[in-house]
Order: structure tokens, then C-alpha cells, then sequence
């Protein structure tokens, strides 16, 4: 599940566990994948076997139906969350980000 040509994970910025694909659509059947997958692992849980992997606290969270938190970008991504750190830290005015224009090339 963890190959990279089904492209449904990818390992987060801790090198140590795995996050959701943001490009896992590119696999037509990524939502088979992913219910297979879910199901997979809810049953090793039930059965309280250990499973080789891990993955990050977001996706524990999704699958215990539980609310994220800004918190938790932290693992996925390390560059956004202290980007946004610091704007939530460093800016006084909440209107300024509002003016702000986020762009991305992909």
C-alpha cells in the first residue's frame, strides 16, 4: 500500500511516518484503495495485531472520527506549519492575512 506507484501515501516531512497523497487521484480507484486499506487496519486494531507502519497523527484523528488541529500539520508538513506559525504569530492584524494572495505551482 505504501508503493509509490499506487501514489495513495507518501512519507511526511518526519521521515518516520506516512500521510495521505494529495495527488492520490491520480489512481482512478484510490478510494477502493483507501476504504481496502481502512478496513485493513481496523481490523489488525480489533485483533490487536502490530502493524510495520505509521502514520500521522491526522490520519489517526480521521480515523477515529476526532477534530484536527493546527497542531497537527506539524508531521505532515514542517515547512507549512512554521510558515503559518509565524504569520499567526508575527502579524496583529488578522485583516492583513486576509489580504494576503497564496499561490502555488504545481
Amino acid at each position: 500500500m505504501f508503493k509509490v506507484e499506487y501514489s495513495l501515501f507518501k512519507k511526511a516531512d518526519n521521515g518516520v511516518s506516512y500521510c495521505c497523497n494529495e495527488q492520490s487521484d491520480i489512481n482512478p480507484d484510490h478510494l477502493a484503495f483507501f476504504k481496502f486499506i481502512g478496513r485493513m487496519v481496523g481490523k489488525a486494531v480489533c485483533d490487536k495485531q502490530l502493524l510495520d507502519c505509521y502514520f500521522t497523527k491526522s490520519v489517526y484523528k480521521c480515523m477515529l472520527g476526532q477534530a484536527l488541529c493546527f497542531d497537527d500539520l506539524y508531521d505532515q508538513d514542517m515547512e507549512l506549519f512554521k510558515s503559518w506559525k509565524w504569520l499567526i504569530d508575527n502579524v496583529y492584524d488578522p485583516n492583513v492575512i486576509g489580504e494576503l494572495n497564496f499561490t502555488a505551482d504545481m
